[in-house]
């Protein structure tokens, strides 16, 4: 009889390519989350709605209005109110998951700056609501006059 061989160990370096790969999108996709609801591009106001929010909602979209009345998307420069209709019409409106009914899913969380306009949040409202998106949150104080 022949004698077993004593190399009977696979090659590893397929399986620790793929576990690298899978720790490199991880990493990744965690810092990304991060930025979404990063606190130097809104400052929030002191009050109880400002609270840090939690990112295990659901399918959200961050809309937040800096101090000069601009909307910021994570990944976007700051863009005027029709540059964020245009958005919300031919980029994140098709995208957005919908149930068997049509409805769009994503809960709208607002975060305005301490200095930003009741105006400016009331337009992005608008444009939001126009667009079908009826879940919403805010994280806001708005300012008296």
């Amino acid at each position: 009889m022949a004698a077993a061989s004593d190399d009977t160990h696979g090659d590893m370096t397929p399986m620790l390519d793929l576990v690298m790969q899978l720790l490199m999108y991880f990493i990744l996709c965690a810092n990304f989350l991060g930025q979404e609801i990063d606190s130097t591009v809104v400052k929030l106001p002191d009050s109880a709605s400002a609270v840090p929010l939690d990112k295990r909602e659901g399918d959200i979209l961050f809309v937040n209005v800096n101090e000069k009345n601009q909307v910021v998307l994570f990944g976007k420069d700051p863009m005027t109110m029709a540059e964020f209709e245009y958005e919300l019409v031919d980029r994140i409106g098709p995208r957005a998951p919908k149930d068997d009914t049509g409805r769009i899913l994503t809960t709208i969380i607002l975060r305005a700056d301490a200095g930003a306009d009741y105006g400016s949040i009331f337009q992005v409202l608008t444009l939001c609501k126009k667009q079908h998106f009826r879940y919403f949150s805010t994280r806001l104080n708005i300012k008296g006059t």
